[in-house]
């Protein structure tokens, strides 16, 4: 009986360490001086947003499993007031500073404007840049370039 509590303090604790650390990053524009912050019509968190030509794209990055580098990359796409609901949407991340680069990570729209992606690659601290490239059912590349740290 005792073995088995030894062995269940230290994974409580790295699991709650885990846990308590998860949540959004600061995400920023980069390279625009129209950033904007919006809501998220479905979770209520914030959205940092950039102007680009007709369109609004944002970006959101939320860590479930810090020491994992596991976690989700939502960007969301209007057209005017409308949700782009047809876009192809990926996403590259990159540590500048440690010349580290992904593949472009496909997302798969949710709803309402909102694409999502799963991603495995936040596991060292530091600055991460995003390049977000938004191709709608038009055919238009859209680009957009974003900072955050981890």
């Amino acid at each position: 009986m005792r073995t088995n509590t030894l062995f269940l303090i230290p994974a409580l604790t790295a699991l709650t360490t885990m846990a308590a650390i998860a949540g959004p990053m600061n995400v920023k524009t980069k390279g625009t001086k129209s950033q904007t912050v919006a809501m998220c019509p479905d979770c209520k968190s914030k959205i940092t947003c950039a102007k680009v030509g007709d369109y609004t794209i944002g970006l959101a990055v939320d860590q479930e499993y810090p020491k994992l580098g596991k976690g989700k990359v939502y960007v969301h796409v209007k057209s005017g007031d409308q949700p782009v609901t047809d876009a192809m949407v990926e996403v590259a991340l990159s540590m500048p500073n440690h010349h580290h680069a992904s593949k472009p990570l496909a997302l798969k729209h949710e709803t309402h404007g909102r694409y999502v992606g799963a991603t495995t690659g936040l596991n060292m601290t530091g600055a991460y840049a995003a390049e977000v490239k938004v191709t709608p059912a038009g055919g238009d590349v859209v680009k957009q370039s974003f900072t955050f740290a981890k």
